[in-house]
């Protein structure tokens, strides 16, 4: 779902096979219903944690994460909601795809604790307190 590159478009006949569809620009809405319905959410990331990677982690679905980045790779795996693969190693990508959809009936384990860090209104709220200290300061001086 959503906008591609049009380099995208010429490359998924080859390589993507018949029955996986490719859906164009969708509501937000329309999104987030296709995430929580999915078995696995799949993230191609270049390696820096996106939005797209707090959307997947909402959603408490198991996410399949092609990357080689350390950062994305630490925070999937020290939540425990998904899986990490090199894209350099297909055989590996293909044994992580096979064990999610075997272990799809089986809860995801998340490490609650962990993601509670990224809650948005926990951030908002330590935001609005730095705000609060940084004009107390001013206003003090």
């Amino acid at each position: 779902m959503g906008e591609f590159d049009s380099r995208f478009h010429n490359l998924a006949p080859i390589y993507i096979p018949k029955n996986l569809f490719i859906e164009g620009f969708q509501t937000r809405d329309a999104v987030y219903a296709s995430q929580l319905g999915a078995g696995s959410l799949l993230l191609i990331a270049e390696g820096y944690v996106t939005g797209k990677a707090y959307e997947y982690l909402a959603s408490g679905r198991p996410i399949l994460s092609i990357t080689d980045g350390g950062d994305l790779i630490e925070l999937i795996e020290k939540s425990r909601s998904g899986v990490c693969v090199t894209p350099s190693e297909p055989g590996k990508i293909a044994d992580a795809l096979i064990d999610q959809f075997n272990s799809r009936n089986q809860p995801l384990v998340r490490n609650n604790e962990y993601l509670n860090r990224f809650n948005r209104r926990l951030l908002t709220g330590e935001l609005a307190k730095l705000f609060n200290d940084i004009i107390a300061r001013g206003s003090n001086r």
